[in-house]
C-alpha cells in the first residue's frame, strides 16, 4: 500500500494514511502542523442562512439545487443524479444542514433513477451508514467513476463522500481506486463566530 511522505522536522517520514482496512487511522497522533487547515472567508462570502431559505418541498429542492450548478439542459440522468448528489455533499460541507432539509435532500435522490443504495456499509471514521452510488461515465474524459455518499444510520446526516475512479485513461487507472473521499466528524451551531464547535 503506497504511503504518504513528507519532511518532518527531523527528515522524512513516511507513513500509511489508512490503516490496511481502509479506515482512518485514529491512534496516530499528527505532529504539529501536519493534518491542520485553516480557510478564511471574508464576511459576506458564504449566505450563513441559505440552508433556512432552500426549499423543503422535494421537487422544489431539485430545482434549486440544479439552479445551483452549471448542468447542461442536456445532461444524462447519471449526470444529473452525480450533480445533485455533488451539491448536497458540498453544502454539508460549509453549513449544519437541518434534519427537515436533510430528508428532502434524500427524498431528491431517491426519485433520481442513477442512484443506487448499497445497503448497510461503515464510513471511514468506523461509523455505521447507508451507503448510496451514482455511476457516471463521463464524456468529457472518458472517465467512469462512482460518487458514494455515506449517510449516518442514526442521524440522517451526510458523514462522508467517497469518489472512486474505475477507469481513467489520462491517469492510467486501469482497477478501481479511491481517488477522493470527505468526512465529517462532527457538525454543530455555535453561539459566537470562532467558539469552538461540539
Amino acid at each position: 500500500m503506497a504511503g504518504t511522505r513528507r519532511v518532518g522536522p527531523h527528515g522524512p517520514v513516511t507513513r500509511r494514511p489508512l490503516d490496511l482496512d481502509g479506515l482512518l487511522k485514529s491512534t496516530d497522533t499528527p505532529a504539529p502542523g501536519v493534518l491542520e487547515s485553516t480557510d478564511t472567508a471574508e464576511a459576506g462570502t458564504f449566505d450563513p442562512h441559505l440552508p433556512d431559505t432552500l426549499p423543503r418541498d422535494p421537487q422544489t429542492l431539485r430545482v434549486a439545487l440544479l439552479d445551483r450548478s452549471a448542468l447542461p439542459a442536456t445532461a444524462s440522468a447519471a449526470e444529473r443524479a452525480w450533480t445533485l448528489a455533488a451539491q448536497i455533499a458540498d453544502l454539508h460541507g460549509l453549513y449544519v444542514i437541518p434534519s427537515d432539509l436533510a430528508a428532502a435532500m434524500w427524498e431528491v435522490l431517491a426519485d433520481e433513477p442513477a442512484v443506487r443504495l448499497l445497503g448497510l456499509t461503515t464510513a471511514r471514521d468506523g461509523r455505521p451508514a447507508h451507503g448510496f452510488a451514482i455511476a457516471w461515465d463521463r464524456p468529457d474524459t472518458g472517465a467512469h467513476q462512482v460518487f458514494v455518499l455515506h449517510v449516518s444510520t442514526t442521524t440522517g446526516q451526510l458523514i462522508g463522500t467517497e469518489t472512486i475512479t474505475v477507469t481513467d485513461p489520462a491517469l492510467d487507472v486501469t482497477e478501481p481506486t479511491v481517488t477522493g473521499f470527505e468526512v465529517w466528524l462532527s457538525t454543530g451551531m455555535v453561539d459566537t463566530i470562532g467558539t469552538p464547535g461540539p
